[in-house]
């Protein structure tokens, strides 16, 4: 299963940090691989560090980061941008101060 590679990732000294995913205040424990043992699971908060609607939640979370209208690359040329949302957004701020 995945949590059963990211546990073997897990022990041979690697550190993974997941989205706690987008259910609308959903239990994250429910979800793989946010319910995996040993990873970081990150919520994602709003700019003013509430609790964004969108983001799961429950005993499995790590912490929260930002997640709310994060500035991200787009795909329609080289240089495009695009304003995204989701736990998605939020876990590469736990990823990076991790590494």
């Amino acid at each position: 299963s995945l949590n059963d590679a990211i546990l073997t990732t897990i022990n041979a000294g690697i550190s993974v940090a997941v989205a706690a995913g987008n259910n609308n205040g959903g239990d994250a424990c429910s979800y793989s691989p946010s319910s995996a043992t040993g990873v970081m699971t990150v919520g994602a908060s709003t700019s003013s560090d509430a609790l964004a609607s969108y983001s799961n939640i429950g005993s499995c979370l790590f912490t929260f980061a930002p997640g709310s209208l994060i500035p991200s690359a787009g795909y329609s040329s080289d240089t495009a941008e695009v304003t995204m949302s989701g736990t998605s957004m939020a876990t590469p701020h736990v990823s990076g101060a991790a590494a």
